[in-house]
This record gives structure tokens, C-alpha cells and sequence, in this order.
């Protein structure tokens, strides 16, 4: 619980950027900490299964779709399933907490994909946005308690029946509001084409751009995406505004790269545009589910996709993004085949970024070096910038067939825990053993339709960056509005926040190891 409010006098050595006025306001809760630092040493984490969830077999891409955020407003961290026998469980999940199943009664989520949050609608709680698999997408409003109510008809979002894999949150026109992003497969190609044949034809599904009209209502404006967006064979789609003039890029990731790359799109205003052989994306991959970090400090977001039999790690590098996995010794083994769901934290809270990568097999793609059950990755970063897996020492992997990853501390000890979706078991939860070791965990609220500054990033100087997203990164999962900041043993840090319109506050000497929250 947030407990400390210094809203009427900024603290000494607070400033701001123009136009942000007399500042933001900071609220501090007391720190947590840490009743066996020492329990660390023996395990790192605790595995607590969500029981009762009945595994989805062999379902091509639908229900791993999984939501890691605070739904109730309670300030901790809530789990949603919003596929077949799902449900939501309110609260810390090692303390057997409270399983409301009718928060998705009467609403049909058949054949999910997977979720986002966003507060759509500016009333201060998070919306849920659930992908399907040749069905419509549902919208669920919720009342502030973690109750919803399927608002997709009375908020314009009645889309046709797509295979939807992704959903992304991002202010596309600079208005204040959320636009959306619907990320499309389309029809498998045939047996008779290759994945990497560059005449694989082009998707039969076009993507989906929605824009917010302010007011709780969507107009279709899909005629706006190049034709390039259209084509792909989309996994992943994320908002990112790499030059801070508060109007994002679309980052669209594609199955099928030779044919169809991952693309970037410009953003001069609201109009989007694609140049080709520019970014360094665009290249011939098979990109799944994407981690996002500032590994080198830039205020550039890298990322590390997850494919088949490979991964990649493009770093900035100036006005492109360079292949990089090699360099940092990252790569899958012999039986880690296909990756899907991706994610970055500091898991040792020593100021440098890992990454979580779930594998599991495909049943679309059934060959005999695609082994059913294939082990997850824990790659943790060296002190020379290389990576290194470490799931089996951290018993960190399961014989289940993984879809999505999220990382985030669900029971408020500061450390970053891993919950797994899985097709053929129950959801797994990783709860952290917490130590001795400096982070924060940022959240930060504006007025507008857009409360939670979706959009924003939030560094601790010198270090650690984390952009505020809804469905941007991993694959088929949400995770919370908020930065988590692993700072070594730092007992204060410097705190930058670039705001969604591009505005900079810098927040002096924030005391660590606590939840923070910054209001503008």
C-alpha cells in the first residue's frame, strides 16, 4: 500500500521539463523489507501452482493468453486467464488467494489468444483486451474491483473474425488517448512452401489499427497501415517512441521474415510509414515473442526475439538496430526449439538485464526435431555483457509445453517473479526469494485518457530503463503498468521520467528498495 504523500512541496532537487508545470508528486510506500536474506542462497525461487486449470491440449495458438496486473486496486498484483477454465485469482498466490471465477462468467473468451491491459476508458482502473483465434476481439471494462463487462459493441470495437495474435496500447496521434493495434497470422502457409522461401505468398488476414476518438469509442483506420503490414504473418506488435517527440513507432514482428520482415514504422505525426532496409529489423527472421531492455544505456530500447532454433538480440546502434545474439552468447541448445513468450528483469536485482524465454512445441509444425516438451531458459547476464542459462541450477523450467512468460513481483518483496502459462499443465508462479539487494518498482499517473502514461519511459540515471507498456512485449500476456528497477546495492537513485508526450521530469535521490509512484 502506498503510504507516504509529498504532494505539496517537491522535494530539493526536483526539476522538470518544460511545459510540465510545478512538477509531479511523489508517493513512497515503506519498504518491505526482507525477513531471510539469506533463504536466497539455497533457492532463488518458490514454485506455487494455480490448480484447478484445465490444460488446453494441443491448441494451436489459442489460450496461453495470461494477465499479470492489479485488477482489484488493492495495489497488488492480480493473475487472469482468460482462456478456456480460466479465471482470476485476487491477491499473493502462495497464500491461497481468493479465486474469482465469476468475474468471467457469461462473457465468451472461446478460443483466446491472449490479453492486454489499458485503462480505455480514463476511470482509473485497467481494461482487458483479449485476442481470439478466428474470432472477434472482446473488450472487458472493469468496474474498479475486478469485475468486467464486455463493452466491445458500445466502444466500436466489433472486429471481423481474424486469427488475432496480438494486441497493442499506444498513443498513435499525440491526442492523450490509447490507440490500438491488432496483430493478425492468417492462414498457415501450405506444406508445399518453406519458411524461409522469400515468395511465401501473403497473409490472408490484415491487421488492425483502431483509433480512440477520446471518448470510450473506436473508428477503424486500418486503410492507414502500409500495405507491407497487411502481408505479415504477425506475432508480436509493440509502441515505442525511440525519438521522444511523443509520437511512437509501431514495431510489428513477423513470422516468415525472409518474405515478410518485422517491420518499423515512422511516425511524422500520426502518419505512419515504412522504408525498407532501414532499421536493421527488417531482416530475414522468423521473429515469435519479443523482450524489450536498454541494454547499453542509450535510452533506446533493444530487443531479444524468440524464433525457431534461434534467438536474436538487436541492440541500437546509432539509427539501426544490429543482430548482436552471437556476441552475447546467446542462443537456444539442441533441444530448445521453438521460443515463444519473452522477457527482460533484473532477476538479481545486481543492475544488469536477464531475459526468461519459455519453449514449447508446435503442433502446426510437427517434425521429429520438434520435441514435445523442450526446457525454458533463464539467461542471466555476465559482467562482460554475455548471457548464460541458468534454469536447470534455478529448477526454473518444467516438462510442460510454455507459451507465455510474465515477470513481475507479484508478492510485493521487491524481487521479480516468473509466471508461466502453459498448454498441456497448470499455470506456474516462480515466487522470488528475496535478499539484500536495492530495486524499485515505478509507477506513474497523469490526468487524461491516459492515467497510467502508457508509453513513458522511466530510467534510474546511469542505469536500468523500463518503458510503460499494455501488450507490448512477450508474447500473448500483460503485464503491469509499471517500471521495475533492479539498482544493486544503491540506497538512493536519480529517477528520469519521459512522459508519453515526450516531457521530462528527473525525480533526485529517491530513496530504494520500495514502491514508488510519480503523479504528474
Amino acid at each position: 500500500m502506498i503510504l507516504a504523500l509529498l504532494a505539496c512541496v517537491p522535494p530539493d532537487g526536483w526539476t522538470t521539463g518544460p511545459g510540465v508545470g510545478e512538477g509531479p508528486a511523489l508517493e513512497l510506500s515503506e519498504p518491505p523489507g526482507c525477513a531471510s536474506p539469506s533463504s536466497r542462497e539455497q533457492a532463488a525461487w518458490d514454485r506455487v501452482v494455480l490448480g484447478e486449470v484445465p490444460p488446453l491440449d494441443e491448441a494451436d495458438l489459442e489460450g496461453a493468453g495470461m494477465v499479470v496486473a492489479d485488477l482489484d486496486g488493492d495495489g497488488t498484483n492480480d493473475l487472469l486467464l482468460p482462456g478456456p477454465g480460466g479465471g482470476l485469482w485476487l491477491g499473493r498466490p502462495e497464500q491461497a488467494p481468493e479465486e474469482v471465477r465469476g468475474a468471467l462468467d457469461g462473457l465468451d473468451l472461446s478460443h483466446a489468444v491472449g490479453a492486454s491491459t489499458a485503462d480505455v476508458d480514463g476511470d482509473g482502473d485497467l481494461d482487458v483486451l483479449v485476442t481470439r483465434w478466428d474470432r472477434p476481439v472482446v473488450l472487458l471494462a472493469n468496474d474498479g474491483g475486478g469485475r468486467f463487462v464486455d463493452v466491445t459493441a458500445r466502444a466500436g470495437l466489433v472486429t471481423p473474425a481474424l486469427r488475432y495474435t496480438t494486441s497493442a496500447w499506444g498513443d498513435l496521434d499525440g491526442d492523450g488517448d490509447l490507440d490500438l493495434f491488432l496483430g493478425t497470422y492468417g492462414t498457415r502457409p501450405g506444406d508445399e512452401w518453406r519458411f524461409d522461401d522469400p515468395g511465401l505468398p501473403a497473409s490472408d488476414d490484415p491487421a488492425v489499427l483502431l483509433e480512440n476518438l477520446g471518448d470510450g469509442t473506436f473508428v477503424d483506420i486500418s486503410g492507414r497501415l502500409p500495405e507491407d503490414v497487411h502481408a505479415s504473418y504477425t506475432f508480436q506488435a509493440g509502441w515505442y517512441d525511440v525519438r521522444g517527440d511523443g509520437f511512437p513507432e509501431l514495431f510489428v514482428w513477423n513470422d516468415f521474415g525472409t518474405a515478410h520482415p518485422s517491420l518499423v514504422l515512422d511516425n511524422e505525426g500520426g502518419e505512419l510509414s515504412f522504408t525498407p532496409g532501414v532499421s536493421g529489423i527488417d531482416r530475414g527472421f522468423e521473429d515469435m515473442g519479443v523482450g524489450v531492455a536498454d541494454l547499453d544505456h542509450d535510452g533506446v530500447p533493444d530487443f531479444a526475439t524468440t524464433s525457431y532454433r534461434k534467438l536474436g538480440l538487436l541492440v541500437s546502434a546509432g539509427d539501426r538496430w544490429v543482430e548482436s545474439a552471437a556476441s552475447r552468447s546467446l542462443a537456444p541448445t539442441f533441444e530448445q526449439v521453438y521460443g515463444w513468450g519473452a522477457a527482460f528483469a533484473d532477476l538479481e536485482l545486481d543492475g544488469d538485464d536477464d531475459l526468461v524465454v519459455g519453449y514449447g512445441f508446435w503442433s502446426a509444425y510437427p517434425t521429429d526435431d520438434d520435441p514435445r516438451w523442450q526446457r525454458d531458459a533463464v539467461y542471466l547476464q555476465r559482467t562482460d555483457g554475455s548471457f548464460g542459462d541458468a534454469a536447470t541450477e534455478l529448477d526454473a523450467y518444467e516438462p510442460y509445453v510454455t507459451r507465455g512468460v510474465v515477470l513481475a513481483d507479484i508478492d510485493d518483496d521487491g524481487y521479480p517473479d516468473l509466471a508461466k502459462r502453459f498448454l498441456d499443465a497448470e499455470p506456474v508462479v516462480h515466487l522470488s526469494r528475496c535478499g539484500e539487494g536495492s530495486w524499485l518498482r515505478v509507477g506513474l499517473r497523469q490526468p487524461g485518457a491516459n492515467p497510467f502514461a502508457v508509453g513513458a519511459r522511466v530510467t534510474a540515471v546511469g542505469g536500468q530503463a523500463r518503458w510503460i507498456e499494455a501488450g507490448s512485449s512477450s508474447q500473448f500476456v500483460g503485464g503491469p503498468p509499471e517500471a521495475h528497477l533492479g539498482l544493486g546495492g544503491a540506497g538512493t537513485v536519480d529517477i528520469e521520467v519521459r512522459w508519453p508526450d515526450g516531457e521530462i521530469s528527473l525525480v533526485r535521490e529517491v530513496p530504494t528498495r520500495r514502491r514508488v509512484l510519480i503523479r504528474r
